[in-house]
C-alpha cells in the first residue's frame, strides 16, 4: 500500500516539476529593465516573430527584443 501511494505522490511531483522549479527559482522579470515595454523573444528566420514586430510596429507598440541565438539574456 505504501508503495502506491509513494509512486502516486512521485508521479504527481514528476508532472508538475515544471511549476514547482519555476516557484523555487523564478525567471528575472525583464520588463522591470524595460519599463513595462513588450518583450519580444525571437530569432532572425522566423516568419512568426517577423509578423509579430510588423503588428507592434503597426500599432506603435513600444517592445525590446532579445534574439535568442545572439543575446544571453535572451536564452
Amino acid at each position: 500500500m505504501y508503495k502506491f501511494i509513494l509512486l502516486a505522490i512521485a508521479m504527481l511531483v514528476f508532472q508538475q516539476w515544471g511549476e514547482i522549479a519555476r516557484f523555487v527559482n523564478p525567471p528575472p522579470d525583464y520588463s522591470l529593465a524595460h519599463n513595462g515595454k513588450v518583450i519580444l523573444y525571437s530569432t532572425a528566420w522566423c516568419g512568426y516573430c517577423r509578423k509579430a514586430r510588423r503588428l507592434l510596429a503597426d500599432y506603435n507598440i513600444p517592445y525590446h527584443e532579445y534574439d535568442i541565438e545572439k543575446s544571453t539574456e535572451g536564452r
